[in-house]
């Protein structure tokens, strides 16, 4: 199958363009080490991660659905349609999904968001994925993206040790992309990596999806009003 690199970085050119945007992101997944050596890869690669400023991802996400009316973005799912809380949201590009997840770096606790929703949009299943005590730049680095620009992405130390953490054999990354993110990691921040990531807090919820809780309180905010409006009139 022809790789998708083409997509994937019209994807990321037409987010570049936004200087919000592009100050809110960290690209995360698989790609990575392709951006960084600037080699299209022999495989298609299915989805990445950008994962966004938490305090930023409600405009961004505002941002992203004005793009999807003038590109062929197709916003395919948002956790804030199922449920009460920010787990981000994903986007279709051609046969590229993207999915965008919140972050935070706090007192140097990186914390990332991430929801999946099953078929039938009956359930989803958040997640939070916290790394302890790890400074920023053993997670994010800047890489040339273009002659004018710069994307932040995760570190290849930090993409190595969650691939390895996970152990995916049958659905995981290939050999030669594990072998690339080997050659970009420096052993002394891998090996920190490595033993920060042994101590990731993972918390993992399931709950019903409430896909009309958004129109619901919609509803609810108008029939407020009304009765203010009737209780005001009644007192005038």
């Amino acid at each position: 199958m022809k790789n998708n690199y083409n997509d994937i970085i019209d994807i990321l050119m037409t987010l570049l363009n936004d200087e919000e945007i592009a100050s809110s992101i960290v690209v995360s997944g698989t790609i990575v080490p392709f951006l960084v050596t600037k080699k299209e890869p022999d495989e298609y690669i299915r989805d990445f991660s950008i994962l966004v400023k938490k305090k930023n991802i409600d405009s961004i996400r505002k941002k992203v659905k004005n793009l999807s009316k003038e590109y062929t973005f197709d916003i395919v799912s948002d956790s804030k349609t199922y449920m009460v809380g920010e787990y981000g949201f994903k986007i279709k590009y051609n046969d590229t999904y993207v999915r965008f997840e919140p972050y935070s770096f706090l007192s140097n606790n990186f914390k990332v968001s991430s929801y999946v929703l099953s078929e039938d949009e009956k359930e989803i299943i958040t997640k939070t994925n916290t790394l302890y005590n790890v400074t920023k730049n053993c997670i994010i680095r800047y890489t040339t993206f273009s002659d004018d620009k710069k994307i932040r992405i995760i570190s290849p130390e930090y993409q190595l040790s969650k691939i390895e953490l996970m152990n995916k054999k049958a659905f995981g990354p290939s050999t030669k992309v594990i072998e690339m993110l080997n050659r970009l990691s420096d052993e002394s921040i891998l090996k920190i990596v490595r033993e920060k990531m042994e101590n990731e807090n993972v918390d993992i919820k399931r709950q019903a999806a409430k896909k009309d809780n958004q129109m619901l309180f919609i509803i609810l905010g108008a029939v407020l009003v009304v009765l203010a409006m009737i209780v005001f009139l009644i007192i005038k």
